[in-house]
């Protein structure tokens, strides 16, 4: 019943996004001022306030969840994205371990859908489950974690930590285009995972 169901959803996206390109064959896309950007690699008070509560909700404006042969679910662009806007975020339960020390205490845990968070504020993000951690929103599957691997340059986004501390203690990664996303484009960043840079050639 749940692959049914997924199916159906699947099929609508697709319906969906087949109307979109329909549109977009006879006009430009418009840039939409609800996409959210970076300014120096930081966000802005008000910035910050939209990020918390997209993360909240998951409502990111320009972001289609589909279906690509041979990789499954992922995300698709359904507006233009530019340099340096904020295409969604990527979160989970957050653990302050090493990668080695927290998969020894999860039998059988592979490094699928575990980031490494690198520099002043090491960390680990598992999106493993697809029902969220945090509490407010434990019912909303994260976008960000449907996100397909692409390695290097042929990724379109990048992952970048940023901080909340003017609206509330903590920080968020979040995925940022790298360049120009147009519309119908998969999203994808680099893992910096070996076992993604050897499936995904």
């Amino acid at each position: 019943m749940v692959n049914l169901i997924l199916f159906a959803q699947v099929l609508s996206n697709l319906a969906n996004i087949r109307k979109e390109s329909t549109l977009m064959r006879h006009a430009r896309p418009q840039r939409t001022s609800l996409i959210l950007k970076l300014k120096n690699g930081a966000a802005s008070m008000e910035t910050q306030l939209d990020i918390a509560e997209r993360a909240r909700t998951q409502d990111w404006p320009g972001v289609s969840i589909t279906w690509y042969p041979n990789l499954g679910r992922g995300l698709v662009a359904t507006t233009h994205f530019a340099v340096g806007d904020i295409v969604c975020d990527y979160h989970g339960l957050v653990v302050y371990q090493n990668l080695r020390s927290y998969l020894a205490t999860q039998p059988n845990r592979t490094t699928e859908y575990l980031f490494q968070v690198s520099g002043q504020h090491k960390r680990l993000i598992d999106a493993a489950s697809e029902d969220c951690p945090v509490p407010d929103h434990h019912d909303i599957m994260c976008l960000g974690r449907l996100a397909n691997h692409a390695r290097g340059d042929a990724a379109n986004t990048k992952p970048v930590d940023i901080s909340l501390d003017d609206v509330r203690k903590g920080r968020m990664l979040v995925l940022v285009a790298r360049r120009e996303i147009p519309p119908l484009q998969q999203i994808r960043f680099d893992y910096q995972d070996p076992v993604a840079h050897q499936l995904f050639h």
